[in-house]
């Protein structure tokens, strides 16, 4: 704990294994295993405990098979990244029994179940990055009911003199473009997301 704290993470007790040839997560040459168990783990005030990963690095790509189970839900997954000179991810991932109330501090009892698969990329500065995938199987339940949602497809991209992004879920679709500028973006975002929770919360949501 006492050399974690300063990034965020504590309490921290569980088991650490790697080994290998080269810990440069940037160099093709490295070839490493490692492998992670966290009995308690806290990251910038989640609680990711119950956290386990394996983690394997070669020919400058990084593969994690990663799975977590505790009270904020099921996390399980693989995420594949190059990490040499360009950035390029590839992850999919299935959450299962969210808790909404603990997570993002929704105000009822809301469990929230999806899968999320995105290709993400960024140049070696992160001044330019894209980002696609899809948000499928969708299901919400309160103590009162239950929904299947539809499935909601995304694309995004930023570069220093423009940044659009798209977004599409059954007859909805939502386009924003900003030159150079992300805060367009994170507005229109923030407005779906605030009328989006609202009939969540109102047990009526709108999918027409």
């Amino acid at each position: 704990d006492r050399f974690l704290s300063g990034y965020g993470i504590t309490p921290f007790s569980g088991h650490v294994e790697a080994g290998g040839r080269g810990f440069d997560i940037t160099s093709v040459k490295a070839n490493t295993k490692a492998s992670l168990h966290a009995g308690s783990l806290n990251v910038m005030g989640y609680n990711l405990s119950g956290l386990n990963a394996d983690v394997h690095l070669e020919d400058g790509k990084a593969i994690a098979d990663i799975n977590l189970k505790n009270y904020l839900g099921r996390i399980k997954g693989t995420i594949e990244a190059g990490i040499t000179g360009t950035y390029d991810a590839v992850a999919h991932l299935t959450l299962d029994d969210l808790n909404m109330m603990a997570i993002a501090g929704v105000s009822d009892t809301l469990v929230l179940s999806t899968v999320l698969d995105v290709h993400a990329t960024a140049s070696n500065d992160f001044r330019t990055m894209t980002a696609e995938g899809s948000v499928t199987n969708n299901f919400i339940s309160t103590p009162l009911r239950s929904a299947e949602l539809k499935d909601i497809t995304f694309a995004f991209e930023t570069s220093p003199m423009l940044t659009t992004a798209d977004l599409y879920s059954g007859d909805l679709t939502l386009s924003a473009t900003a030159e150079g500028d992300l805060d367009y973006i994170s507005r229109s975002a923030q407005r779906l997301t605030d009328v989006f929770m609202a009939q969540v919360e109102n047990k009526a949501v709108d999918q027409e």
